[in-house]
This record gives structure tokens, C-alpha cells and sequence, in this order.
């Protein structure tokens, strides 16, 4: 058995979607948010919902902080102690799934984490975060830097991050992506063969080397096309790209077609070139008549992608009300000491009762 769990909304609506892939039969999923209305009732059969509403205010108000204190009051509740004891029994990875720009999910997933790294000294743990688009307000950017900050400091070292795009809030493609990425690491798209194959012990140490991953599928009618696919995905997708230089890595590739034996070299050699530190290479090779040609590839050990730099200084808090202003003058004649004529309210004007009117 697998385990996901989302966080937060984002997380919780991936985690809906994911629940639905076929690929996915054997994976036992969670959702974690502040926000009860996030799982619906058609989706509690896939998925099991935790709330970790902790007072009378839904939500976190994208305050990080609060997400981190709901979060660790419920860690010793029967519903995550019996989470954290399936982590500890369940296949590799554990993936975890947060948008970094809110609250909830942005801080709930450090003490999760932090938890499962303490109660399962062994663990597989992969957190998968979708950052916001470069232009996204500021308060989005600080929450991902702080939220990265965290994540290193109990010990998170293999990673995937995903960035939405720029002025959208359509996030069906890459919730879709998100969703194959869990099917690649899970090693679904491995049929594992007798000519070359990925097994568990080849993802441990794929997903054992520190860094970012960056995790990808493609689909195409023939060898040429399906190369311009993968590297396309890989060097322009929704994972960034950043140039790993030196830094050691790994990378699994997969490929199933007529001539795959063949083929395999060709669809990956510009993945390849830009890999030079690469430590180990592993491959699935799987013959198959199949008229659509199928590739995967994962690259570890890529540098975090670029952080907006926010610079508080420049900006400042807008004016009060009174600010700048002073009390106008009139003159003397304008008597404004004695505006009402009678320090008792009137009742009545005209016979009318002005109160009940």
C-alpha cells in the first residue's frame, strides 16, 4: 500500500483528482485541511478526510503560523497516530502534497513532516509543493521562502516543485501533472522487463540523493517527436529547469514502444547532455507493439528553483485617515460652541413621536 496525503486545499483537491487514476488503485489517500468543504461526499470512499479545525475560524488566512499550530495540536489524536503508523508499513515514497503560497497547507506540512521523520526513522518522504507564479503577491512569496526554509531545517532533502502560471487560476494542468508525477514515483509506469527494468531498490537510491527531482511523461507517434516531447517537458514544463552544473545526480528513464531497445537512447541524449554529474542511469525498457510510443524520466539532484527576492523596504504602510491633515479654521462670527439649543432630547415634533419613526 501507498500513501498521499494533501494539505490545505491545494493538496486536497490533487489528492481528489489522484484518487481517481486507475494507476493508482493500491494508494491510500488523505486529505488534511482547515476547511472541511474541501472533500465532498462522493470522494469519501477514495478519500479519507482529516480536519484540523481547532477553533470557531475556518481556514488560516494564508498565516502560515496558524497552519502549523492546527496542525500540531491534531498529531496526537487516534486519526494521525494511526497515519503515521501506515507510513511506517507502507511502500516507497510517502508522498506529501502542499501549495506553498497559503497557510494551511504551508505550514501544516513542516510539523507533519518533522513527525514522520522522527516516527519513521526509515521513511521515503517526498513533498511535492506547487509554488506561485513570479508575479503573485508578495505575501505568497514569503510564505514559499519560509516554507522551504522549514522544510530544510527538519531534514527534507529530496523534493519535487511544481509552479503555476502566471495569471491563471486554472490548475487543472498542472494538478494533472502532479497526478502522473505520483504515478512515475510509485513506479507504475515501470512493467519491468528482462532487458532493463527499474525495481524499489533503484528508486530508493534515485530518491536518496539530495536535491530536487524533477519527475515527467511524454507520449508521441515516433522516436523524433517523443525526444523534442520529453526534453520540452523537462527543460520548459511546470518544473522549472535550473542547470544542476556539477551537483551529483540520477536519472531513471522509461520507454515503451516497438523498438525500445533501440529508441531509448535517441529520446533521452538530450536529457543526458545536460546531466554531466550523473552518478547512475537506470532504465525500463519494455518491447511493446503499442502504436503510441510511452517515456518517463526523473532527474534527482537539481538545485531548488529561483525565489522571488522580496524587498519589505521599499514598500511602506499606506496613511491613516488623519495623516497630514489639521482641524480647518473659521471665523469668529461662525459660533459653533452652542450647535444644539436644548441639552434634552426632543421626543416629540409636532405632535409626532420621533423616536418610534
Amino acid at each position: 500500500m501507498h500513501i498521499v496525503i494533501g494539505l490545505g486545499n491545494t493538496g486536497s483537491q490533487i489528492v481528489k483528482l489522484a484518487a481517481s487514476s486507475q494507476k493508482l488503485s493500491d494508494t491510500k489517500f488523505y486529505a488534511v485541511d482547515s476547511v472541511t468543504s474541501s472533500i465532498d461526499m462522493k470522494t469519501l470512499t477514495n478519500v479519507t478526510p482529516l480536519p484540523i479545525v481547532s477553533d470557531e475560524n475556518t481556514g488560516s488566512g494564508r498565516v502560515r503560523e496558524r497552519g502549523a499550530e492546527m496542525m500540531k495540536m491534531h498529531l496526537g489524536t487516534t486519526e494521525f497516530t494511526t497515519l503515521i503508523r501506515e507510513c511506517d508499513a507502507s511502500s516507497l515514497p510517502v508522498i506529501v502534497i502542499s501549495s506553498s503560497a497559503g497557510g494551511t497547507g504551508s505550514g501544516a506540512i513542516v510539523p507533519l513532516c518533522k513527525q514522520l521523520l522522527k516516527d519513521v526513522p526509515n521513511i521515503t518522504l517526498i513533498p511535492i509543493i506547487v509554488v506561485p507564479a513570479m508575479d503573485d503577491p508578495i505575501a505568497y512569496h514569503m510564505n514559499t521562502t519560509d516554507l522551504f526554509t522549514e522544510l530544510g531545517e527538519v531534514g527534507i532533502t529530496s523534493y519535487v516543485v511544481f509552479r503555476n502560471k502566471s495569471r491563471t487560476s486554472n490548475y487543472t494542468e498542472i494538478n494533472q501533472e502532479v497526478v502522473t508525477a505520483i504515478e512515475i514515483l510509485q513506479g507504475k509506469w515501470y512493467e519491468g522487463t528482462t532487458v532493463d527494468s527499474i525495481d524499489d531498490s533503484d528508486r530508493k537510491n534515485l530518491f536518496g540523493t539530495p536535491g530536487r527531482l524533477i519527475v515527467v511523461k511524454a507520449e508521441a507517434a515516433n522516436a523524433g517527436y517523443l525526444k523534442r516531447m520529453i526534453t520540452e517537458k523537462v527543460i520548459n514544463g511546470n518544473q522549472p529547469w535550473v542547470d544542476p552544473g556539477n551537483n551529483f545526480g540520477m536519472l531513471a528513464f522509461s520507454l515503451k514502444s516497438a523498438f525500445a531497445k533501440d529508441d531509448i537512447d535517441t529520446v533521452f541524449d538530450d536529457v543526458r547532455t545536460r546531466c554531466i554529474g550523473r552518478l547512475d542511469e537506470y532504465k525500463d525498457i519494455v518491447a511493446s507493439d503499442t502504436q503510441t510510443m510511452i517515456a518517463t524520466c526523473v532527474i534527482s539532484g537539481l538545485p531548488n528553483v529561483p525565489m522571488k527576492d522580496v524587498d519589505l523596504d521599499q514598500f511602506h504602510v499606506a496613511s491613516g485617515m488623519s495623516d497630514g491633515l489639521t482641524k480647518s479654521k473659521r471665523p469668529s462670527f461662525m459660533n459653533r460652541n452652542n450647535t444644539v439649543s436644548s441639552k434634552n432630547p426632543v421626543s416629540k415634533i409636532n405632535g409626532i413621536d420621533v423616536r418610534n419613526n
